[in-house]
């Protein structure tokens, strides 16, 4: 007998729920798993006399890279740019962005932004 398209779809929705409870199953397995053997390396490491701090630092080497490079900081970051268009009631805009709310109507009236343009 051929299923209804209803029945396929519940069908795939519980498939879905179950394959993301399996994720979730096994993403707190790993957790789990890497906490019980660093408790056991803690352990070790106290038992033996030696620093936590110093292994934890030997443990970075083998982790991933996380970025290569510092992000660098924008040059023009807190500059305000100078204003390039003025509207008829003395309003500025620099031009960056989205156009002012006072610039919308005049340009639906036919306008254009450089009959705005300071001088």
């Amino acid at each position: 007998m051929a299923q209804s398209y209803a029945d396929i779809q519940k069908e795939i929705a519980e498939l879905e729920k179950k394959a993301q409870k399996a994720r979730e199953l096994l993403a707190s397995r790993s957790v789990e798993e890497v906490k019980v053997l660093v408790d056991a390396l803690a352990r070790k490491l106290q038992a033996q006399g030696l620093d936590i701090h110093l292994a934890v630092e030997e443990l970075r080497k083998y982790a991933p890279a996380r970025r290569s490079t510092p992000r660098k900081e924008r040059a023009d970051k807190g500059t305000v740019s100078a204003p390039k268009y003025q509207g008829p009631n003395g309003e500025l805009w620099s031009g960056k962005g989205h156009a002012p709310r006072w610039m919308k109507p005049l340009l639906a009236e036919g306008k254009i932004k450089e009959d705005f343009l300071i001088k």
